[in-house]
């Protein structure tokens, strides 16, 4: 009597493997794999079930309900020796999948547990690789996603929504759009906090005095507690270099709202936070709202934002230069 483990994948076609709990006479995990030519689209439904995509080689544009990724993928093709890009969803979302170019992608599904998730797209860098077997038939295995992970979204009932911005309190920091934008969004269980001082009189502040509170410029150690003690950073600039703040602010556990003017080569936009239209109060409102609303998700990409900010550290830097110097020498 043949396996219903054995399931071989198909050298040509669309369809590389599908196995369902049917076919395979199980309850739980499914599993689909396809190839899509560039510009082909795959609609999913996830009905009772959720779904983690995981784009095994190529690039994909993936919505999900009102939630949108583009470019998803790091790997030309499945021997790259990475872990790969992916993105989970939880029960009752349509899904459409279109590829930017030739893809192979992979469609994970288990029975959802009713508890409420929130789409996210999952860091590489989350991604733990462990062993299994040993000598001939060591096997590495990537853990995209583990049972336990993501978490249920925490209800924001009685929890104060902080946000907080760092620097000094001119226009050329967007300060203007970044409190216009907040006005928008205030509600009685959120607050915003200025750190930092202020450049030239306070007449421009004065119209918004009622919605922040202003802390001067704080030593390192208290600027990172207050860090800690925030959902989200904000710092619509409109000239920068290279932003220590946001960088601390990952470090810290946070999510960033940010404009391309700097952090752009730091942030990754829709994993550690956002980086939206400069000079606009709209885009920051709109953030501010989704995270808000989305606690589990705010929390992700702070997760997500503390696991980058490592890439730059000063240890990070030394190694870099490091493994530069003995690759250049004879």
């Amino acid at each position: 009597m043949p396996s219903h483990l054995l399931a071989k994948s198909r050298p040509v076609g669309r369809e590389i493997v599908d196995v369902t709990p049917q076919r395979a006479g199980w309850d739980h995990v499914g599993f689909r794999a396809l190839r899509l030519a560039d510009g082909e689209v795959e609609q999913i439904d996830t009905d009772s079930r959720e779904l983690c995509v995981v784009v095994l080689a190529g690039r994909v544009d993936i919505q999900a309900g009102s939630e949108r990724f583009d470019a998803v993928g790091n790997r030309d093709n499945v021997f790259d020796d990475r872990a790969p890009d992916a993105v989970y969803v939880p029960p009752g979302h349509a899904v459409s999948l279109r590829a930017r170019g030739d893809a192979e992608v992979a469609l994970c599904t288990a029975p959802g547990d009713g508890k409420p998730r929130a789409v996210r797209r999952i860091d590489p860098a989350s991604m733990k690789r462990s062993v299994r077997g040993q000598g001939s038939n060591t096997r590495y295995v990537c853990d995209i996603l583990p049972h336990d992970d993501p978490p249920p979204a925490q209800p924001p009932v009685g929890h104060t929504f902080k946000v907080i911005y760092s620097g000094q309190l001119t226009q050329r920091k967007g300060l203007s759009y970044l409190l216009q934008g907040y006005q928008r969004f205030a509600r009685a269980d959120t607050e915003l906090t200025l750190v930092g001082g202020q450049v030239g009189g306070p007449e421009p502040l004065r119209p918004y005095a009622h919605l922040f509170k202003h802390v001067p410029h704080q030593p390192r150690p208290a600027l990172a507690e207050r860090y800690r003690q925030s959902h989200v950073f904000v710092f619509p600039t409109l000239v920068e270099g290279m932003p220590l703040v946001v960088l601390e602010a990952m470090a810290c556990g946070l999510p960033v709202i940010v404009t391309a003017n700097g952090p752009a080569g730091i942030v990754r936009d829709g994993i550690d936070g956002f980086i939206i239209e400069q000079r606009s109060p709209e885009a920051v409102q709109e953030k501010l709202e989704l995270l808000y609303r989305d606690r589990d998700r705010c929390a992700a990409m702070g997760r997500n934002a503390a696991r980058r900010a490592q890439q730059f550290s000063w240890q990070a830097y030394a190694d870099g230069v490091t493994q530069h110097l003995m690759g250049s020498a004879p």
